[in-house]
């Protein structure tokens, strides 16, 4: 009796998925792999282009649709928080009748210029130009939760921005060695004593190689769970009937060790304390809930912290000098706080315009702090979002990381095996949102479409539906018994003890 194959599951154009994801996934992670290579497009013409990728990632999402009903919310609301900055930035940057809402610089110009059209922002038509590479992340997220089909699709995109990332550290790292003044093929004239990996910035370099160590850990804790936990997997058993190391879980492990040493010879204190938050946010939560023994648990997360420490006082002894030397925040980063609040409550609804810090900082500038040189950024993303945008702004950016946080949790209670891909996206998400409270690494447009691609395919498996095995071996646990298969435990095999049960996934 033959069996009918069922079709392609079809679009809302009515054309087949499977094209879309074929063509979508990789086109994103290429995207995510180049933005932070060219010093993280951190140029008119950098952003420019990742904003046209956006744009071409969105036409080929056009064809394939979410994977289910809370993804296609979450898609819905990313695309009503872009038409909605796209309309704030045209308010801002529209022309006003004369004694309408305006920012006081226009009264100043009439005054000198005769009669000329005001705008909501200080300078006028900078909002659209910033619009594109504000709205070009948010774009990428909705185009990798939307071309997310299956939670390996998610592993193996991280798989490749990991590997990426790890590999870069290590060219970077060499290079810094060898030829300290050099950054891939450019003069390096910025951070001569830190390491930036790709950017010209530490700090954006540390809050990328963060949230990198969250994608590591998660292939890394996939990879030990199906051994059963076993630490003969890492560690070689010379005894009789000894286990021997797995090549891949050793691999994983190098390069968790790797990318942990490029992060603290960044010599970023936020990034690190951020970094550390993270990991506790995703290793805490996956071990308690694991297939450990009870009694092994408080152990294993004793002997996790005891490991963060000791690799933080070996090998991050310059973030501490930094420390040390400068405490936690500097006094030249307080004063431009104080100044971007004193901005924003002149301005307090719609703000001075998208892309108007540079601008409008000058004017509250205290000349009794300790402020050198050309300040572009405000130094934290949420304090310039209210200073560019008003509360208006804050609301937009407050509605996505409420959504990001709302994902990550019902990711955690409704999977179950791969519930520790949700663990390691809030993870990333507490990364990226605890650095930008004292930096700007999510306003450098290479770093925001790559941390964008990691968590859209990270929250699209946090809001897939569960397959059949995994929705049973839930609902038996509910009853009091599960069907999941235990963990495997490696170890001699027994002759004639038949074919080895596989692992579970």
């Amino acid at each position: 009796m033959s069996v009918a194959r069922s079709a392609p599951t079809p679009s809302w154009s009515g054309l087949p998925d499977q094209a879309a994801t074929t063509v979508g996934r990789p086109l994103l992670t290429v995207i995510a792999v180049l933005g932070p290579f060219f010093f993280g497009s951190n140029t008119p013409l950098g952003a420019g282009m990742l904003a046209v990728a956006a744009g071409l990632a969105l036409v080929v999402t056009a064809l394939a649709a979410p994977s289910s009903r809370l993804a296609r919310r979450l898609f819905a609301l990313s695309m009503l928080l872009v038409l909605l900055l796209a309309g704030l930035a045209l308010l801002q940057s529209g022309p006003t009748p004369i004694g309408g809402p305006e920012h006081p610089a226009w009264a100043e110009a009439r005054a000198v210029l005769g009669p000329v059209p005001g705008s909501i922002a200080a300078v006028a038509g900078e909002p659209l130009r910033a619009l594109p590479g504000c709205a070009a992340p948010v774009c990428l997220f909705a185009a990798a939760l939307a071309l997310t089909r299956n939670d390996e699709a998610v592993l193996a995109t991280w798989r490749h921005l990991v590997h990426t990332t790890a590999a870069l550290a290590l060219v970077t790292l060499a290079q810094r060695h060898l030829t300290p003044g050099t950054l891939l093929w450019a003069p390096k004239l910025y951070y001569t004593d830190s390491f930036t990996l790709t950017y010209i910035n530490r700090n954006t370099a540390a809050t990328h190689l963060g949230v990198t160590l969250l994608a590591a850990s998660a292939l890394f804790y996939r990879d030990w769970r199906r051994t059963g936990f076993d630490l003969g997997a890492l560690i070689p058993d010379a005894g009789p009937g000894g286990s021997r190391p797995r090549p891949l879980l050793v691999l994983h492990a190098a390069t968790l060790a790797l990318l942990f040493v490029a992060l603290v010879s960044t010599r970023s204190r936020a990034g690190l304390v951020a970094t550390l938050l993270g990991l506790a946010v995703f290793w805490v939560p996956v071990l308690w809930s694991s297939h450990l023994a009870g009694r092994a648990r408080g152990p294993a997360l004793a002997a996790l912290g005891a490991i963060a420490t000791a690799a933080v006082w070996i090998f991050g002894g310059l973030v501490l000098s930094r420390f040390d030397a400068e405490g936690t925040v500097d006094s030249s980063r307080a004063c431009t706080f104080a100044a971007t609040i004193a901005i924003f409550l002149e301005h307090p609804i719609l703000g001075t315009g998208l892309g108007t810090f540079q601008d409008v900082f000058p004017a509250y500038r205290d000349l009794d702090c300790d402020i050198h040189g050309y300040w572009d950024k405000a130094h934290s993303t949420y304090l310039e979002a209210l200073q560019s945008a008003g509360l208006a702004g804050g609301a937009l950016l407050g509605t996505g990381l409420a959504a990001l946080v709302w994902a990550v949790r019902h990711g955690w209670r409704s999977r179950k095996r791969y519930r520790f891909v949700a663990a390691a996206t809030g993870g990333m998400v507490a990364v990226a949102a605890t650095h930008a409270l004292v930096d700007f690494s999510l306003q450098i447009p290479g770093f925001a479409v790559y941390l964008a691609v990691l968590l859209g395919s990270g929250l699209g498996s946090c809001l897939m539906r569960d397959g059949p095995r995994e929705a049973g071996s839930r609902a038996d646990g509910r009853r009091g018994r599960t069907t999941s298969a235990p963990p495997f435990k490696a170890g001699p095999r027994l002759s004639g003890a038949g074919p080895a049960r596989p692992p579970p996934p």
